[in-house]
């Protein structure tokens, strides 16, 4: 999935500090491309050793990560949404219908959890005097 955007660390800055202006703007704009693209095109040797030495292992661990982050996420959602489905209660007998008719009370009936779980809408608060 491409990204959207990146965040440029502050080390990584003062790790290219020390580096003259022309290979210091090649280091940020190798940066900038490997963001965007997993390339870093064409730099200099001394450009490509900065950039290999600080920029680039900091910038794999924080994207493997992230990328664990996202998995996790997506795994939980679904183990949620899995439980959500089979989440079912047994109430131990049938409601008596309001009509009066003989319901048969020996079998259970399963009902949604979120029927149970929730609860149900209180009247308001009246204060009497």
């Amino acid at each position: 999935m491409p990204r959207k955007n990146f965040a440029f660390r502050f080390a990584w800055s003062e790790a290219i500090a020390d580096l003259r202006w022309p290979v210091r703007l090649e280091v940020f704009e190798a940066t900038v491309r490997y963001a965007e693209t997993g390339q870093t095109g064409e730099l200099s040797p001394e450009a490509a050793e900065a950039f290999e030495k600080h920029i680039l292992p900091d910038f794999r661990r924080r994207q493997k990560a992230a990328e664990y982050r996202a998995r996790r996420k997506a795994r939980l959602a679904a183990e949620a949404a899995a439980k959500a489905s089979e989440q079912v209660i047994e109430l131990s007998t049938r409601p008596a219908l309001a009509s009066g008719r003989c319901v048969d009370r020996s079998e259970p009936i399963a009902v949604h959890a979120a029927v149970t779980t929730h609860p149900a809408i209180a009247p308001p608060y009246r204060k009497f005097s």
